[in-house]
Order: C-alpha cells, then sequence, then structure tokens
C-alpha cells in the first residue's frame, strides 16, 4: 500500500488481480484490514520500550497512532483506578514523551517524516493535557463523566480486536488504512465533534 503522502506498507501476503474486478477488489480490501490487524498485534508492546526515531519510522503512522492511544488509555485508566494519585505520573510521562517528539522534529527529516512526528507530538499533547484537566478536576474513578468523554482505544487480549469507547458508544476498530494524513490541532471543539459523531445512532 502507498498512501497520498508516500508512506509504503507491504501486504502481508500476495494477493492476484484476476477476474471480476469486484472480487480482487473485495480480496485487496479484506488483504488491507489484516495487515493493519496484523501489525498492530504484533506491535502492541513495543509503543513504549521503542519511542525513539528508528521505531517511528518503521512502524506505518496509523499504526503508532493507534498503539500511542491504547497505552494512554490504559495508563489513565490504571492511574484512576488507583483512585486518581497517578495521574500526575502520567501527564509527567506525557511530557516526557512531547519534548522526545519535539528534539526529533527538530532533526533534519524528509516531509514524510515530519508529518508523522508532528502528527504523533499532536495527539500526545492532546493526552498530556487531557490527563492534567483529570488531574486539575481531582477525578479518582474510571466511571467518571470528564473521562468517559475521552475517545478510549482498548485491546481486546481475549477477542484480539481494537476497540474504540466515548461514553456509551463503543466501535470495533475498521483497520482501513489510511495513511500519514497531517493531524488537525484536537481543541475542546473537536473533542465535542467527536462526541457528537459517537453518539449519534
Amino acid at each position: 500500500m502507498v498512501s497520498g503522502e508516500g508512506e509504503r506498507v507491504a501486504f502481508h501476503k500476495a494477493f492476484k488481480l484476476r477476474g471480476p474486478v469486484e472480487k480482487w477488489l473485495q480480496d485487496l480490501e479484506m488483504t488491507m484490514k489484516k495487515t493493519l490487524f496484523k501489525i498492530i498485534k504484533s506491535k502492541r508492546t513495543e509503543v513504549y520500550r521503542h519511542l525513539d526515531k528508528d521505531w517511528i519510522f518503521q512502524t506505518p503512522a496509523q499504526v503508532s497512532s493507534c498503539l500511542h492511544q491504547v497505552f494512554w488509555t490504559l495508563e489513565v485508566e490504571e492511574a484512576l483506578q488507583s483512585g486518581g494519585g497517578q495521574l500526575e505520573l502520567v501527564v509527567s510521562q506525557q511530557q516526557q514523551q512531547l519534548q522526545q517528539l519535539t528534539e526529533l522534529i527538530r532533526l533534519p527529516l524528509s516531509s514524510l517524516e515530519r508529518l508523522i512526528v508532528s502528527g504523533l507530538a499532536i495527539q500526545v499533547l492532546h493526552n498530556r493535557d487531557a490527563a492534567a484537566a483529570l488531574l486539575h478536576l481531582n477525578a479518582e474513578d474510571p466511571d467518571a463523566f470528564d473521562w468517559q468523554k475521552q475517545l478510549r482505544h482498548y485491546w481486546d487480549p481475549d477477542k484480539e480486536l481494537l476497540l474504540l469507547q466515548q461514553l456509551s458508544a463503543a466501535f470495533d476498530y475498521g483497520y482501513e488504512y489510511l495513511g500519514a494524513p497531517q493531524r488537525l490541532v484536537i481543541t475542546p471543539l473537536t473533542d465535542r465533534c467527536w462526541l457528537t459523531i459517537t453518539s449519534k445512532p
């Protein structure tokens, strides 16, 4: 797969472009989704051990984005389950990651690499601010509304699926390849947009 930004992701297996177009397009879609699923599954334990230049640029941008969200969700929930006392540590870790990404973006990078790093930095900045808001509000429970309203990513080890949740809405991740598009800066307004979108039946 080649994104509009020039990112390349190899399919996990070859498939043939033969026969009716509907058939091979369906095969292409299934292969794309299975490829992203396999990459996410295989890299899900690496994200915090390898937040460095090599890992970031050898991992598809979409995968590193999803996995950062999975581990951020896990960290915040663990902090809230302990009564909120560990939220300060989560904020500190996000600040350290942001510093690492800021140092990385100062290096001479290709336009694709710059897109990838800036996208991660925008995401980490939002995560830091969301955790800081929970800390400021003295949130002490994973069921707190201010946490539940966040778009949260979970890896379900039993079903081996990536799940998204926001308030009472829950979705299976689609595994559709997106490439490395430029990210919007996440603001309270974009958070409200996500709430509106996910709350519609």
